[in-house]
């Protein structure tokens, strides 16, 4: 799943619709703890741990469970190292967007 801007702005403003801390100064840390659960959720949003739900034909970014990451080309390249894997992103996932 690709992220637009747009989503990250909805996952940010669903975040400040939450109550107010109780220690709301200068820096409005409602919106600091919003923006910060909303970055949060975009970067866990593009790792993924069920290969077998995974898109064949994209390159990927691998780590592994010892803490190595590798890149494959494809999903299927992990055939017999399945229980390795820790988790996976498609690289596609991890490039920012460019404004046109």
């Amino acid at each position: 799943m690709i992220m637009t801007k747009e989503d990250i702005k909805k996952e940010l403003q669903s975040q400040l619709d939450k109550p107010d801390n109780k220690e709301d100064r200068i820096f409005n840390k409602g919106f600091s703890l919003g923006f910060i659960e909303a970055a949060t959720w975009r970067i866990n949003s593009v790792w993924h741990n069920d290969l077998k739900k995974g898109k064949n034909k994209k390159p990927i970014l691998v780590r592994f469970k010892n803490g190595l990451f590798n890149l494959f080309e494809d999903i299927r390249e992990l055939k017999g190292i399945e229980n390795k894997v820790e988790i996976f992103a498609y690289l596609e996932d991890l490039i920012p967007e460019t404004e046109d």
